[in-house]
C-alpha cells in the first residue's frame, strides 16, 4: 500500500508554530524515540500481514466474505475515529495506517467513507493530526490511485498545502506522503494534469525549508521527476524548479557534504527533461569537474598529512551527475568534455582503490564513448586492461559497467578492438556461464553480441562456451538498440562460421522469434539477416531440413518463423 515505518508523534501536541530550529530538532529526536505506541502500531502492523489479507475468502460469486480480523478491529477504529479527544482520534488514524500493510484488500470497500475523513483532517488545528493524516492517506495510495481516483483531485490539494504547512514535522509528512503517491505505478496519467501546480508548491518550498526537510523534498522532487518524465519539459515551472535547485547548489562550498542529495535529485531531473536540460548542463559540468578538482587536491594533501583523506562520494556524486548530464543531452555534451580534464580524471579514477568511484568512472568513460568518443579514443587503449581487470563478478556493480563500457568501446573501435578480445573475451564468457544477477548477465551477453561485429572468427571459435547462455539471455530481454547491436554481431559470427552455430540452431530460432514485426519493420537490415541465416540452414541441410524441422518443439516458434521469415 506504499510508505513504511512507523511514524512519530506522542501525546502532547506542540502547536507553537514559531518554535525555533533547535526546539524543533529536540522534537523530532523525541519523536524518534522507540515508545510503546509505537511498538503497538509495529504489533498492529505486523499481524496485519498474517491475519489480513492474506486470509481472504470468497463466495462463489467471488464477493469478499467478511475477515474475523478485521471485523474485530473495524469497530473499534470506528470507537478512535469518532472520539471528542483529538489525541484519541490521532491514535485512531495511526492505527488504520499500520493496518494497511497487510489489511488494505479488506478494508479497501471502507476506503470511499474513510478517505474523506482524512482528507478533513488534513485541515486540522493540531498538527499531530495533520502529520498524521499526512501519513495514513499515503498508505494507501495505490488505491488512491486506481479504485479512489476520482478521490485524487480532493486529495493532491490538501496535501500540496500541507507541503507549505507552518509545522516542520507536517511538511515532512507531507513532502513524504507525495514522493510514495508520486512513486506508484499507475501515477503519471493521475498527476499530468497537476504537474505545474505540484512544481509550483515544491519550489515555493524549496525556497523556506530547512536543512532537513530539504532532504524529503529532494527525493519528493525525485520521484515526480520519475513519474512523469517529459512532462517536465511542458511547463514553465520545470525552469523555474532548475533555476532554484542551481541557486540552492551555488550556497554549498565544494566539498560541503550536505549538497549530495540536491545532486541527486539533479540527476533525477536530468533524466526527466532529457534534451530540455541543455540550458543547465554547462554550469553543472564545470561545478561537477570543479568539485572533483578540489577533492584530488585535498587527496594530494592528505598524502603529505596535510589534510584529512576525502570520502568517495565526493567524487561519485559528481561522477553519476556527469553520466545523468551526458545520457541526457546526448551528443552535445561533446562541447563540455573539450573544454574541462575529464578524460583525464576518468582515467585516474578508473584506478581507484575505491569500488563505487571505479564504478562510476566505467559509466561515464562508457557514456562518453557512446556520445562523444573522439574525446575519448585516445584513452581506450589504456582504459581497455582497466575495464578487462575490472571484470570480476564479486564486485557486481563495477563489473557491470566495465561490461557494459566494454561493448560501448566495441561499437566505436571496431576492428581496432581486437587486439583487447584476449582480455575481455574469456571474462565475459566467465560471467554468462554461470549464476549472476540479470542486469549484469546482460550487459555481459550484450557485449558479446557487440564483439562479433569486430572479430566473428574468434567468436566462432569460442561458441561452445557462451552461446546457449546468450540465447537465455536474449530471450527475455527487451527489445531495443542495444539488443539489436548484439544481435548483428552473432548473426555475423553466424554468416561467417554457421557451422560453428548448427548444433544450437534451435535455441537460435528460439532467440530470433523474440523480435515482433514491429521491431522488424524498424531494424530492417536485421529481419533480412534472419532470413538469410535461415534459409542458408535451410538450403545447406538439403532433406534433411524436414526431420529437422519436425523436431522443433511446436510452441510458437515454429508459426513464428513461416510467418515472418517464410520457413
Amino acid at each position: 500500500a506504499g510508505g513504511g515505518g512507523v511514524p512519530g508523534g506522542e501525546g502532547d501536541e506542540e502547536e507553537e508554530e514559531d518554535d525555533d530550529d533547535d526546539a524543533d530538532e529536540d522534537a523530532a529526536e523525541a519523536l524518534a524515540e522507540w515508545t510503546l505506541r509505537k511498538s503497538a502500531s509495529s504489533s498492529l502492523d505486523a499481524l496485519s500481514v498474517v491475519f489480513g489479507d492474506a486470509r481472504v475468502q470468497h463466495d462463489a460469486q467471488d464477493n469478499m466474505l467478511p475477515n474475523p480480523f478485521t471485523e474485530i478491529l473495524l469497530p473499534l477504529l470506528q470507537q478512535l475515529l469518532t472520539s471528542p479527544q483529538w489525541e484519541v482520534r490521532e491514535s485512531g488514524i495511526l492505527a488504520l495506517g499500520a493496518l494497511a500493510t497487510g489489511c488494505s484488500y479488506c478494508i479497501s470497500p471502507h476506503l470511499p467513507t474513510l478517505m474523506p475523513f482524512l482528507i478533513d483532517c488534513l485541515g486540522s488545528e493540531k498538527s499531530l493530526i495533520r502529520s498524521m493524516a499526512c501519513w495514513t492517506i499515503s498508505r494507501y495510495s495505490a488505491w488512491v490511485l486506481f479504485d479512489g481516483l476520482s478521490l485524487f483531485p480532493s486529495i493532491l490539494d490538501p496535501l500540496l498545502r500541507r507541503v507549505l504547512d507552518s509545522n516542520k514535522h507536517v511538511q515532512e509528512a507531507a513532502c513524504s506522503a507525495l514522493a510514495v503517491v508520486f512513486e506508484q505505478d499507475n501515477s503519471r496519467d493521475a498527476l499530468q494534469p497537476y504537474v505545474a501546480s505540484i512544481l509550483q508548491t515544491l519550489v515555493h518550498a524549496h525556497t523556506t525549508y530547512q536543512r532537513k526537510n530539504l532532504i524529503i523534498l529532494y527525493d519528493a522532487i525525485m520521484m515526480l521527476a520519475e513519474a512523469v518524465g517529459g512532462l517536465l519539459t511542458e511547463t514553465e515551472h520545470a525552469k523555474v524548479l532548475m533555476q532554484s535547485l542551481l541557486e540552492k547548489w551555488g550556497t554549498f562550498t565544494e566539498g560541503d557534504l550536505a549538497q549530495f542529495p540536491l545532486m541527486e535529485c539533479l540527476m533525477q531531473v536530468a533524466t526527466a527533461l532529457g534534451e530540455g536540460f541543455l540550458p543547465y548542463s554547462q554550469l553543472v559540468h564545470q561545478r561537477c569537474v570543479a568539485m572533483m578538482q578540489g577533492a584530488v587536491q585535498q587527496q594530494q594533501q592528505a598524502a603529505l598529512g596535510a589534510a584529512e583523506e576525502p570520502e568517495g562520494t565526493v567524487f561519485v556524486v559528481p561522477l553519476d551527475l556527469l553520466s545523468a548530464s551526458a545520457e541526457a543531452i546526448g551528443p552535445s555534451v561533446e562541447s563540455l568534455v573539450a573544454q574541462t580534464p575529464i578524460v583525464q580524471m576518468i582515467e585516474s579514477f578508473a584506478q581507484s582503490p575505491v569500488r563505487e568511484v571505479r564504478q562510476s568512472a566505467f559509466a561515464l568513460f562508457g557514456d562518453y564513448t557512446r556520445w562523444c568518443f573522439p574525446h575519448v579514443h585516445a584513452s581506450a587503449g589504456r582504459m581497455l586492461p582497466l575495464l578487462a581487470h575490472n571484470l570480476d563478478p564479486q564486485y557486481v556493480p563495477v563489473c557491470n559497467n566495465a561490461a557494459w563500457a566494454i561493448g560501448q568501446l566495441a561499437m566505436k573501435l571496431g576492428s581496432d578492438m581486437r587486439p583487447a578480445l584476449p582480455m575481455v573475451l574469456p571474462k565475459l564468457m566467465f560471467i554468462l556461464s554461470t549464476k549472476q544477477p540479470t542486469t549484469l548477465l546482460e550487459n555481459a551477453a550484450i557485449s558479446i553480441g557487440r564483439l562479433g561485429l569486430v572479430d566473428p572468427d574468434t567468436l566462432a571459435q569460442n561458441v561452445h562456451e557462451f552461446f546457449k547462455p546468450w540465447c537465455m539471455v536474449m530471450r527475455r530481454l527487451k527489445n531495443s538498440e542495444e539488443k539489436y547491436d548484439t544481435f548483428r554481431g552473432i548473426c555475423n559470427v553466424v554468416i561467417a562460421h554457421p557451422e560453428a552455430v548448427t548444433k544450437y540452431f534451435i535455441l537460435l530460432c528460439d532467440a530470433l522469434c523474440t523480435w515482433t514485426d514491429a521491431d522488424l519493420t524498424q531494424y530492417k537490415d536485421l529481419h533480412q539477416l534472419f532470413s538469410q541465416i535461415l534459409q542458408f540452414y535451410k538450403t545447406s541441410m538439403g532433406p534433411s531440413w524436414q526431420e529437422f524441422w519436425a523436431s522443433v518443439p511446436d510452441s510458437g516458434i515454429k508459426s513464428r518463423l513461416v510467418h515472418t521469415f517464410g520457413c
